[in-house]
């Protein structure tokens, strides 16, 4: 929702105050069916870094909240379903997009942003590149809102797309999701797949590669990638502690390294903790204090 309350030099006033949001619906993110379909919860987040400054009047950084999501037919696991009228998308994704308060002088309320306005982090493994530089004329969110990474191809490109099936987690900054890739679709046995789940280390900073974590460049001791592989559909994230999430699953694979059994795994359903970035990454309180 959208607060009610007069804007301030063209930027939005947020408030908890349900009674003052407005009745109108804001767009914030516009995505073509063919590059995915959402059915899975979008997961907001605080920003762990500001946004850079505006270049034009007001000059300065605008507040910003963090929304992140995945898409894929929670409905349709195993793309059966689809028709010539209803067709079946090429790719799902995350997409990590963030929500400015100047969105009206950007002209993003009333039709959102689109892929044009996102920037393609797929392969993005260079964690000196330019657009991950803040201090960079070329860094990305000076002239992007957001990004997304797709998700790989599945084993039988022609018949299945790898889709997310359960809601992002974010902790300490870091992002960890999954996509389910199908594998087989039979109407009396059912499917058959595979999770993937990733870890993405800093969620400013989007290093990251869909191999695996164990032989990914490390970003302040963390390594963005691929950290398990589930048989079947595993569970949603639970937070174990401010820097680390739990998943269940069957069959679980670490792809972490060699201390962590890479290529091999523990039998029957198991339940895996993922670490993400320890950097200046735990909860510390804070306070306020008004000064009239």
């Amino acid at each position: 929702g959208t607060s009610g309350v007069p804007a301030t030099q063209g930027f939005r006033v947020d408030t908890p105050r349900l009674e003052n949001w407005s009745t109108t619906v804001r767009a914030l993110f516009k995505q073509a069916p063919n590059d995915g379909l959402v059915s899975t919860w979008p997961v907001p987040f605080s920003m762990p870094s500001p946004m850079p400054a505006r270049t034009t009047d007001p000059k300065t950084s605008p507040a910003a909240v963090g929304v992140a999501w995945v898409t894929g037919d929670r409905m349709n696991p195993l793309d059966q379903l689809y028709t010539a009228g209803n067709t079946r998308p090429t790719q799902h994704r995350l997409n990590v997009f963030f929500d400015r308060q100047d969105s009206s002088l950007l002209g993003l309320d009333t039709a959102g942003a689109d892929d044009k306005q996102m920037a393609d982090f797929t392969s993005q493994s260079n964690p000196n590149a330019q657009e991950l530089d803040p201090s960079n004329a070329s860094y990305f969110l000076k002239t992007k809102y957001g990004y997304y990474i797709n998700f790989p191809a599945t084993e039988k490109p022609a018949e299945f797309t790898a889709k997310g099936m359960i809601p992002p987690q974010l902790l300490g900054g870091s992002v960890f999701f999954s996509a389910f890739l199908p594998t087989a679709a039979d109407p009396c046995a059912g499917g058959q797949g595979k999770t993937n789940t990733y870890r993405l280390c800093e969620v400013m900073r989007p290093v990251f590669t869909t191999d695996d974590a164990g032989s990914a460049t490390g970003v302040n001791g963390c390594k963005s990638g691929l950290t398990l592989v589930f048989s079947g559909v595993a569970s949603r994230f639970a937070a174990r502690s401010p820097v680390a999430v739990m998943q269940a699953g069957v069959d679980p694979v670490s792809k972490e390294g060699t201390g962590s059994g890479t290529g091999t795994g523990a039998t029957g359903l198991q339940v895996k903790t993922i670490m993400g970035s320890m950097e200046n990454r735990f909860i510390r309180p804070r306070v306020w204090r008004t000064v009239r």
